[in-house]
């Protein structure tokens, strides 16, 4: 009898310490105040957990919540699968990524959320869908405990100092290398380009790309926008590849990767053009030394 109190105490305690490890997302803070805009964080406590990847998905109720906007800046997530979508007739914010090298804490923040509270009580965002990978080579899942996002959400009080609204962002989306690849799995095994990079202030809002044979006349070839990863329209790579990554506040960062296969020197019309400028500049100048000799 007494071996089968000890072996049950013992699956007693080990499923505490299996729940007590599962990662959790968290929402702060966790009081709001109805009719008020709020910036909530969605973030993840690890449980100790080393972390790799994320797919998650959120549903709210419209009749609780007015979501304004989702913002990604100062994510732990150094690379989006699939960037934050917030889906405001469904209801729903979905986001996937990958954090290189790895996470482990207590509040890696994912996300900020805009929103306004149109009820009083107790209110949550839903874990609809979610999925976290371990950082250990394996694809290992990680332990989740998947418990609704709460919050109390109270009436108005007395009217609170107003909080000054951030600096406007006028920095440029942070410095990154796109580059060019070729995989079997990927457009059946043709040329690509993949990129990502952060804006730690509004966040990153789209991409767009050019190719272009001639850098000189790049000027007149328009951009497309793009998601990563973007397949090559010039799969002999004999184009220069334009990059701009512009963030929600509107300043772009312009990243420009040279041809990988150049075109020949007699292609190249910058040379036929330099070579038109000496020639004219020749002529030129023996005219105008003529026409100098001759008012001697």
């Amino acid at each position: 009898m007494k071996k089968v109190v000890v072996f049950f105490i013992s699956l007693i305690l080990l499923s505490y310490a299996s729940e007590a490890r599962a990662s959790r997302f968290i929402m702060f803070p966790p009081q709001l105040v109805v009719n008020q805009t709020a910036e909530v964080i969605l973030s993840i406590d690890t449980e100790d957990q080393n972390i790799n990847a994320i797919d998650l998905k959120l549903n709210y109720s419209k009749e609780d919540f007015l979501v304004k906007r989702i913002n990604e800046a100062g994510s732990v997530i150094s690379f989006w699968i699939e960037q934050p979508v917030l889906s405001k007739d469904s209801g729903e914010i979905s986001l996937s990524g990958i954090m290189a090298g790895g996470f482990q804490g207590k509040t890696g923040v994912l996300l900020k959320i805009y929103l306004v509270p149109l009820n009083t009580g107790e209110k949550s965002f839903a874990i609809n869908q979610a999925k976290i990978l371990l950082n250990d080579g394996q694809g290992t899942e990680a332990t989740l405990n998947p418990s609704a996002l709460n919050f109390q959400v109270i009436a108005a009080g007395p009217p609170e100092e107003v909080i000054p609204e951030e600096p406007a962002d006028t920095e440029l989306p942070e410095s990154f290398i796109p580059e060019i690849s070729q995989h079997p799995d990927i457009f059946d095994g043709q040329w690509f380009l993949s990129f990502n990079t952060q804006d730690k202030n509004s966040g990153i809002d789209y991409y767009q790309v050019r190719e272009v044979k001639q850098d000189l006349l790049s000027f007149l070839t328009g951009w497309e926008n793009a998601e990563s990863p973007y397949l090559l329209k010039d799969q002999q790579l004999r184009s220069f590849v334009y990059l701009k990554a512009v963030d929600r506040a509107g300043n772009a960062r312009i990243v420009i990767l040279p041809a990988p296969n150049p075109l020949l020197w007699y292609e190249n019309y910058l040379v036929y053009l330099i070579i038109i400028l000496i020639i004219v500049s020749s002529v030129v100048a023996v005219a105008l030394s003529r026409f100098l000799w001759r008012k001697k």
